[in-house]
């Protein structure tokens, strides 16, 4: 018990009107709401009318008997996004369902280091990681529609950084980066393949 009440995790149970019969401190302090104020309240008063509604249908499925996993986010007031891991479990009394029990966990770090994992850190597109993840997923599904894969390498670019040094050199893959997003579509494909080397698939 002293664990639920100490961990970073929100914990909650519902019952079967969606109303709290349990928060946890973790909780109570995220959502700046008294435990036992909470008690008795729908979920939508705490949490609000849109977080509510995006996972209504999470909601109903737990209520309906299922063992419910998800990840979503939502963006905070300062403009980030906040990504977090929900498993919604049924409570059943004498073969009635009489709510359900929800575990989220925070997962923003982890979503950051996947994002940083597959991210080119000096222009910012997918590095080579990701491109040939996404490659191997559009041959494995057999997509049906044709794509186009272009390889582009920067002719004499080492003789940009032996001449004016590799923060100007860097300024130039910033650039040709800039001005290879700006000449594809919204759905194109494009990321740093190594060195001076780009690659594009456009379906």
């Amino acid at each position: 018990m002293q664990l639920i009440e100490t961990a970073p995790i929100l914990l909650f149970a519902v019952d079967s009107e969606l109303r709290y019969t349990y928060i946890n401190p973790f909780f109570s302090q995220l959502h700046s709401v008294g435990k036992e104020s909470a008690i008795g309240l729908n979920i939508a008063d705490v949490i609000g009318e849109d977080g509510f509604n995006s996972n209504l249908k999470h909601y109903e499925a737990a209520l309906s008997g299922l063992v419910v996993h998800y990840e979503s986010h939502f963006v905070k007031l300062d403009g980030t996004s906040h990504y977090y891991r929900a498993i919604y479990t049924p409570i059943k009394i004498k073969g009635y369902i009489q709510g359900f029990t929800g575990v989220v966990m925070d997962i923003t770090a982890e979503k950051e280091l996947e994002r940083l994992s597959k991210t080119d850190s000096l222009t910012n597109l997918g590095n080579r990681r990701d491109f040939e993840g996404r490659l191997k997923t559009l041959i494995e599904n057999k997509v049906d529609s044709i794509h186009g894969l272009i390889f582009i390498d920067i002719d004499y670019f080492k003789s940009i950084n032996d001449s004016y040094g590799h923060t100007i050199g860097d300024l130039v893959l910033r650039g040709v980066a800039k001005t290879l997003q700006k000449c594809v579509r919204q759905n194109d494909i494009v990321a740093r393949f190594g060195g001076e080397e780009f690659c594009i698939v456009l379906p």
